[in-house]
């Protein structure tokens, strides 16, 4: 059981992995068209797939959380770039799904 976990965490991994260098290419060929830098937020993305997504969430962590934790902590984290969230997330569930090394005896 441990093992298909640790399948789908590594498999999770790589598809944020390859979702952050989608969202890099992305915006670099927009800030290559418009002559400027163009980052694109987990906001907007998220606003472009469900409109009443953040809202909703927003008011589910208010009223069952303290709306301080949105204020603190999500709502920055919807300002960053999304292949930086891509990339962030995928390094932590690759990390948690990797296969452990036996320790190796060291001789001095």
């Amino acid at each position: 059981m441990i093992a298909l976990i640790k399948f789908l965490l590594r498999f999770a991994g790589t598809v944020l992995f390859a979702m952050a260098l989608v969202a890099m290419v992305s915006d670099g060929t927009k800030s290559i068209a418009r002559s400027e830098v163009v980052v694109t937020s987990v906001r907007q993305i998220w606003e472009g797939v469900s409109v009443q997504g953040p809202e909703t969430v927003k008011e589910s962590v208010t009223t069952s959380v303290d709306p301080e934790v949105w204020d603190v902590a999500v709502e920055p984290v919807l300002s960053w770039p999304l292949w930086l969230v891509a990339l962030l997330a995928g390094s932590a569930t690759l990390w948690l799904g990797s296969r452990r090394r036996a320790r190796q005896p060291r001789y001095f």
